[in-house]
């Protein structure tokens, strides 16, 4: 789920040796991958903010399978540069050929996991989960501040007029309305949970669930155990540095807050469907 620590976790899966791309988000997302995960959901009729339509894409194998060529397709494409960066492009040329640990981040791979699937059977799936609470909270934070960019550019005299149209989305308001309250974004949270645990469950030893709070309060022994997961054979210098980098005062943020709290025991049942 979004907000819930994948930024941290990736960035240190990075420093254990992971390759996770050249060009990134601030998120720490290859825009490579982030990009043909937003086409997938828009084929879908979705959006990271309301993502169950995707489902509807296994539904049929016809569209599966020409959604799948299409991205196989782009794995081959020069546009794996994004990813590859230069000097791995030149070496590798499609991503079918790379000889390294390599992998991505994007939240929006909860539900186009079956789809990657297909092109990668033996991948290893990692979900990391987070107090639905702390996440909510997390997504009203930088919603509120979002739309209040995006409210201001309304502001500027002939903005509608002048925008073109393929920015449209980048200025709209409706696409993160849900997450501007504390139950949409926890709603999401469920959603997300769900389906991640789901996926969990089905690929067995290939996948490998950890909380956010667990990986702060004991970052080295959780280090260690994707580090073999990954089959990364990082050093114990880099374990240490990795760990070293994580915040552990972003466990359970949201028992600073009075309201928070309140809103936790109001969501209380909800919470410990998912551990919490």
């Amino acid at each position: 789920m979004h907000r819930s620590g994948t930024t941290a976790l990736c960035k240190a899966l990075e420093t254990l040796g992971l390759f996770v791309g050249q060009s990134k988000t601030g998120e720490n997302e290859a825009n490579f991958f982030q990009q043909l995960n937003i086409w997938t959901f828009v084929q879908c009729g979705a959006s990271w903010e309301n993502p169950n339509s995707v489902r509807d894409l296994f539904d049929s194998e016809d569209i599966c399978a020409c959604v799948e060529e299409y991205i196989r397709f782009s794995l081959s494409s020069p546009r794996i540069k994004s990813y590859f960066g230069m000097i791995k492009y030149l070496r590798y040329r499609t991503l079918f050929n790379i000889a390294e640990h390599w992998g991505w981040k994007d939240p929006r791979n909860t539900f186009t996991l079956p789809l990657w699937l297909r092109l990668f059977p033996g991948a290893k799936v990692i979900h990391i989960t987070r107090n639905g609470v702390d996440v909510a909270q997390s997504l009203k934070v930088r919603t509120d501040l979002v739309l209040r960019r995006r409210h201001s550019k309304f502001g500027k005299p002939g903005i509608r007029v002048m925008l073109p149209r393929r920015h449209w989305q980048n200025y709209g308001l409706i696409s993160m309305l849900r997450c501007s309250t504390l139950d949409g974004g926890f709603s999401l949270w469920e959603e997300y949970c769900q389906e991640a645990s789901k996926h969990v469950g089905m690929n067995g030893d290939h996948a490998m669930q950890i909380r956010f709070e667990d990986l702060l309060k004991n970052p080295v022994d959780y280090l260690s155990s994707l580090n073999s997961f990954c089959e990364l054979d990082a050093s114990p210098e880099l374990l240490s540095q990795a760990a070293k980098n994580l915040n552990s005062d972003r466990a359970y943020a949201y028992r600073h807050d009075e309201k928070l709290v309140s809103f936790s025991q109001k969501v209380k049942k909800r919470l410990a469907k998912y551990g919490y």
